[in-house]
Formats: structure tokens, sequence, C-alpha cells
């Protein structure tokens, strides 16, 4: 037990600057033994969190233990949302999908601007057996170039095991196949060969793995050191001393980064267990950005968000609608005959401005489509029938004071509106009475807002039920889909109230009520000595600084 203890409470060993120095790419390495997708949502919480902490511009990762055929989301689109991100993820592809927490599984991916490092062509690999082994990057072109892999190596089960293990996997894949080899001995032997033909044609190499052997005298580690890989533990030239033990249970080093001996290393840190979202280790190692691809950013154009979200049927549905209705408008089908077959005296620079124009034409259709058939919520308010009721009709009171403002040049669409909304003579009443209307409308909705989600759950429950009477199979998986992700919205805004920092300034001035006269206090140290009920978190907060 005294041993148990002493593994938990072993601090972590290196050194990592709170603030990253410009010129560096810092790599982050874990293995996630399972990052719970669907069961244990705080474990991507808590990776997201330690991007954004540790400011990390490469995340690999190995044990990611899912079956991604079996996910509505990818791992890239969990990744960091509103991030840039490109690379890839891999995982057992060679059976039927059975489980959704399937063993093994590699990730490997760059974060905001190292996306634009990432090469065009060929920038991302994975194991090409479909058994989820390994995947890489590559980052820079022409003489310097740098490739990032991440793989796992798996051990061999107990004879408890149940056919399950990454081991099993691999073992049954190859005993099919006429291979009666370890798969760790077949792993290995094809992330030599892979190393041996880079190292050959100039390239350097990063081995991001969890090996399951010792990585100073293991076999791999041994042969990545010799002639032509020169590959050794990054870590150890970083922090100056050996890796420590990555999982909590066990002493020796299975874990580390190795690199070729071009690159250049700065600071690295191996961080105390349970700092991830796992029950190993983290290790974080900076490398010059001059020697894995020679520093310089590419200069790529981001590309503008797209409003169409293909995972959501109506949205798709209306998006084809609107954009056959414009492409038949104007005729689109009839001009590409026509371009098909130019006339003889059109020069080729002539028909290419003119593929051009028609090109820039049906995107700008295609932009227009999107922009009508997305709608985005607020959430400030669930909605239902009766929420949309008092919605719209505060949205045609807002209307009509634009009409009083002069704002509307042609009021009939406004009339129609008015009318079916139960608002009578909305042109020849007052401005002040429309002022008045508009604020009783926006204090039922305040009202409103207190019944709002039982109200929505009733709704969705209906429209279920009328789904399944119907027989409506597309519907009914689309409202079990709604019904599935606001439920899942709702508990992370439960959890991240009371696990996320406080956002927004910090409090300037307070209001308080003395004796039925209000008192304002601005400085430090009378915001900081008042009792204020609801903002005592915020009180805190000021208190540090």
């Amino acid at each position: 037990m005294n041993s148990f203890l002493e593994l938990l409470s072993e601090g972590g060993s290196g050194y990592i600057s709170q603030e990253k120095c410009s010129g560096w790419i810092r790599i982050m390495f874990e293995n996630y033994n399972c990052i719970g997708i669907g069961t244990q949502d705080w474990k991507m919480d808590r990776l997201n969190l330690l991007i954004k902490e540790l400011h990390i511009d490469v995340v690999a990762s190995c044990e990611s233990n899912v079956d991604w055929r079996q996910t509505s989301d990818g791992m890239l689109d969990l990744l960091v949302p509103r991030m840039g991100k490109r690379g890839c993820t891999s995982h057992n592809t060679t059976g039927d999908p059975l489980h959704k927490a399937q063993r093994g599984g590699v990730v490997m991916a760059a974060v905001g601007r190292m996306c634009d490092a990432v090469s065009p062509i060929d920038g991302i690999g994975r194991d090409p057996t479909g058994l989820g082994r390994f995947c890489w990057l590559q980052v820079g072109s022409g003489d310097l170039r740098t490739y990032l892999v991440s793989a796992y190596i798996p051990h061999k089960p107990p004879r408890s095991a149940k056919g399950e293990t990454n081991w099993e996997q691999q073992q049954c894949f190859y005993h099919a196949r006429g291979e009666f080899r370890n798969p760790d001995e077949i792993l290995i032997d094809n992330l030599l060969s892979l190393f041996k033909g880079w190292r050959e044609a100039g390239s350097e190499a990063i081995l991001v793995l969890d090996a399951n052997q010792d990585v100073y005298d293991g076999i791999l580690a041994t042969r990545l050191s010799e002639c032509p890989y020169n590959m050794c533990c990054l870590l150890q030239q970083a922090a100056g001393a050996k890796v420590p033990n990555s999982h909590f249970r066990r002493r020796r080093p299975i874990t580390t980064i190795f690199g070729s001996n071009g690159l250049t290393v700065g600071d690295g840190m191996v961080y105390p267990h349970w700092y991830g979202v796992g029950d190993h280790r983290v290790f974080v190692v900076e490398v010059s950005a001059a020697s894995l691809f020679g520093g310089k950013f590419p200069t790529i154009g981001s590309p503008k968000a797209r409003m169409l979200n293909c995972k959501i049927a109506r949205c798709r549905k209306n998006y084809n609608n609107v954009l056959k209705s414009l492409c038949n408008r104007h005729r689109m089908h009839e001009k590409l005959l026509q371009l098909k077959v130019p006339a003889e005296s059109v020069s080729a620079a002539d028909y290419q401005l003119m593929h051009n124009k028609w090109d820039n034409e049906l995107g700008d259709f295609m932009a227009s489509a999107e922009e009508q058939c997305a709608k985005f919520k607020s959430c400030q308010i669930e909605f239902s029938p009766t929420v949309g009721l008092w919605l719209k009709r505060r949205s045609i009171l807002k209307w009509i004071l634009c009409w009083h403002d002069g704002k509307v040049p042609d009021s009939r669409n406004l009339e129609r509106a008015a009318r079916r909304n139960g608002i009578e003579s909305p042109l020849t009443s007052p401005r002040d009475d429309i002022e008045a209307i508009l604020v009783a409308c926006i204090g039922h909705l305040m009202e409103l807002r207190k019944i709002a989600p039982e109200l929505r759950t009733k709704h969705l429950r209906q429209c279920l039920i009328t789904a399944i009477e119907n027989g409506d199979e597309e519907a009914i998986q689309e409202i079990t889909r709604i019904r599935r992700k606001e439920c899942d919205r709702k508990r992370r805004m439960n959890i991240n109230k009371y696990v996320k920092p406080n956002q927004g300034r910090m409090v300037m001035a307070v209001q308080v009520d003395e004796n039925g006269t209000p008192v304002w206090y601005d400085s430090h140290e009378d915001i900081s000595s008042q009792r204020i009920p609801g903002s005592m978190p915020r009180n805190r907060r000021l208190s540090e600084y």
C-alpha cells in the first residue's frame, strides 16, 4: 500500500514555461485508456482545456478505445471546437462494427496555426492494414520535411482475455493471412521500414508511442538508435533525465517521444499521474519550428465558415431545393452545355475566363442557398409553439417600429404578418401604444422562460408520438437526434457552470440599496467588503487581482 501511495503522489519531471515562445512547436502525447465518448464527456472537456492552457500545437494519443464508425461526431469534431484542425484518427476497420468501445486506436492532429504547415498533398497517412496501429502527419515540404507518427504497440494479454483486446484483434487478422508472428514484432518491423524510407530520403522523423516495452533497453529503442534512423528520446534531452513510468501501476518507462538527430529540442515536461484524462502521464516537448519545417508558416487564407449543416436531413433537403431552384431560374445547365461546345473564335484565355465566371456564379448560388436553409438558435429560451408565437409577435412589433422610423418602404407584408398574429390596425396605432405592447410582450416572454424547458419537452414528445403514429422513420430519427443533442448540451452547461472559470470582465462598480437609497461603490476595497447575493464568485475573482 505504501508503494502504491508513493506512485500516486509522485510528481512530474522537466519544465514547461507558462507562455510559449515564438518559433517553438509543442507536441503533447498521452495514452487516454478510453476517451469515453458518450459516457465520460468530462475527459474531452479536460483535454481541450489542456490544449489551450499549455498552448499545444500537435496533439497525439493512443488507446482512444472508440470505433468512430459508430459515433455521430469524429475526434476532430470534438477536439477544441472553433479552432482549425488537420489530422486523422486510426482504428480497427477490418471487421464489422460490434462495440462502440473498441480497444486500441491512435490520434495525430495539428491544431491552430500548425494546420498550415501540414503538407496539402499526402500530408496525412494511416495504417494501410486497417488495424489502426499508427497514423502520421507530414509537415513542411521540399528539402526540409518532418514526419510525425503516433503508434501503439499492444502487449500480450493474459489467458483470461475474452478476445477483445488489441493484441487479439491483430493476431486474428494476421492468422487469417498466414502470418503467425506476434503482433508487436510485425508492427515494429512495419514502423522501422517506414522510418527507413523517410530517413534515407533526408526527412526528419518524430515517433510518439506507448511501446509497452522499455523505451531505453527495448527492441524498438535499440533499433531506432542505429543507422539510418539515428533517433533518441527527445524528452530526455529536454528534461535532462530519463522519463519516468507512464502508467501509475507500472515501474517501467514504456511511453516517450522519439526524434531524429536533426531536430532542435527546447523545454520538455512529463506531468504527474492524473493530470490528463487517463491513468497515464501527459508528455509535452518543444521542438524548434525551424528544424521541423523551416519555421515559416505558409500564407494560406482561412476558408470562410460554411453555414450548411449536412448532418440535419431538413437542412440538406432545403439546401438542395433552393439550389435547384436558383440553378433553374438562372439557366445554369444551359450555360454549362454552351461552355462544353465553345465557338471557334473563342481563345483559350477567354474560354478559361468564361468557365471561371460560371464557377463563381454557381458558388454565389450555393452560398445563398446555405443562408436560406440554415437557422441558428440563440438558446436563450427553449423553443415551443407557444414560445414561437410570442417570439413572432415580438418580431412583428419591432417591424412596426421600423415602419414608424420610415425604414419599411412597402408595408403590405407587414400588414399581412400582423393580421396573422392578431395585431389589429398595426399602422394606425400610435408609436407609444406599439412600444407599450412590445414591453408587455417581452415581459410575457420572460415569464414563459421559466416554463419553457417543460413546454419544449412536451412539444418534442408530442412530435415523436405523431411521427410514430404516421410511421415516419425519418422524422423519428430526426426528433430522437434533437432530443439527445439537447440533453447533452444541458449536461455540458451544468458541468461547465461549476468547472469552467467565470467569464467576463472584472466588477468595476456595484450598486447596493441601503435603507431604500441606491449607493454606488467603485473602489477595490469597497466592492470587496460588500456581501452581495449572487455576486460572491465575481467578488472573489476580483480579490485575486
